[in-house]
């Protein structure tokens, strides 16, 4: 089967009419989506990605490894649309132990995965992926989770903090909507035939198609309008500027042939760096502006102010915390370490420390004195070990670890 190609699809078209009257702000998620996430052309597969990427999801999956509940008014929308979506909807009504008035419900035994398993795992696959451009079966009938979700936002954070709230809105209206024909129908009992429950959800989608003014003001509470609210003030707020003056913090980090992949705040919006790159991080000591800081980069590392804004969109970089101002001879007698994410890079390391308060880079005997840094060792004695492998090891590296907090005074 073909899904449908919705090359321009809209969050709240499934909605009666009369819900959208009475809630005009809802408007303004007509035609919404993201430029950089395209469900037709699917940016986390080959050939969008190289096959070996880290981060690449599997092209049998996508980002179908989500099972999602499906609310009665749905299923019916998608029975009437002909054999193909049908057919679909009616193998998952003959698991009579999701089947209910309200409408599908996952399996208690499901467990959706998530981390590095999404959108790699076969066996997680949705019930209702059907290959194709977009992958999914029921594609104008899908529930609020896969209408708001994207793997990549334009606005970064910002963008996901959006549409997580009006998430929050469709699921509310979804299973207000639900409800409210469950309450208005006539619900087979459990373990009926698959055409009585198909007939009855038809109803239901029928019922929502002719909702009045009346139904909505049933279906209107506070929490509503509260959810609605929340949702207008994200789409009102202005992604964050770039600061003059920036310190880098990545969540997570991956090695590619040549290069690093950079993650900040979702580990399925990136930045492909060369490895060089990290000599910009070192520069930006939390004083020095961003744009001096990339004029100090090697060229062959390739940094451009579009590279640092980008950087700056994912969340890794950001405001510099306050510098408590520590002197090395203000260090606590005994260290443990706090560094966030050590990246080797040749023979050097770089080193984020907990606070935000910069980066160095470190020979990789670094790893010789963080080991030995075990709360209990003075880190005097701890460095002079270490430095019996390697003379580049100091104090002064000491210190400026304390500095950025990727050491800490130990309990």
């Amino acid at each position: 089967m073909r899904p449908h190609r919705n090359v321009n699809p809209v969050p709240v078209d499934y909605l009666p009419d009369a819900v959208l009257l009475a809630l005009p702000a809802l408007s303004r998620a007509r035609g919404s989506g993201e430029a950089r996430a395209d469900c037709a052309n699917c940016v986390m597969v080959p050939p969008a990605l190289p096959a070996d990427h880290p981060r690449a999801f599997s092209a049998d999956t996508r980002c179908c490894t989500y099972y999602p509940d499906l609310p009665n008014f749905l299923i019916g929308r998608a029975l009437r649309r002909g054999e193909d979506y049908a057919a679909v909807l009616r193998r998952q009504l003959t698991r009579t132990e999701r089947v209910s008035a309200w409408g599908l419900e996952q399996p208690e035994d499901v467990l959706n995965p998530t981390g590095k398993r999404f959108g790699r795992e076969l066996g997680a696959r949705c019930p209702y992926y059907a290959g194709g451009d977009l992958a999914c079966g029921i594609w104008h009938d899908r529930n609020a989770v896969c209408r708001s979700w994207f793997c990549r936002y334009d606005d970064g954070k910002l963008g996901r903090r959006r549409w997580l709230a009006l998430r929050d809105v469709l699921e509310w209206l979804e299973t207000a909507i639900a409800n409210l024909c469950v309450e208005a129908g006539e619900a087979p009992e459990q373990g009926a035939a698959v055409d009585d429950w198909a007939a009855f959800f038809v109803w239901c989608a029928e019922r929502v198609d002719v909702f009045s003014a009346a139904d909505v003001d049933e279906l209107r509470e506070p929490v509503l309008d509260e959810l609605i609210a929340r949702w207008q003030s994200l789409v009102d707020a202005e992604p964050p500027a770039l600061p003059d003056v920036v310190t880098p913090t990545i969540a997570r980090s991956a090695s590619t042939d040549g290069g690093l992949v950079l993650e900040g705040y979702s580990s399925m919006d990136w930045v492909d760096v060369d490895a060089r790159a990290l000599e910009l991080f070192v520069a930006m000591d939390g004083k020095t502006p961003w744009r001096d800081a990339v004029a100090a980069t090697p060229a062959e590392a390739r940094v451009t102010e579009a590279l640092v804004r980008d950087l700056h969109r994912i969340d890794i970089l950001r405001v510099p915390a306050a510098d408590p101002g520590q002197a090395s001879d203000q260090l606590p007698e005994r260290l443990v370490p706090a560094t966030a994410l050590p990246i080797t890079c040749g023979e050097r390391v770089w080193i984020q420390g907990a606070s935000h308060l910069g980066s160095v880079f470190a020979p990789r005997s670094v790893f010789e004195l963080l080991s030995r840094l075990d709360g209990d060792t003075p880190w005097r004695e701890a460095l002079a070990a270490a430095r019996a492998r390697d003379p580049a090891l100091s104090r002064e590296l000491v210190a400026e670890l304390f500095r950025i907090g990727a050491l800490a005074a130990a309990e």
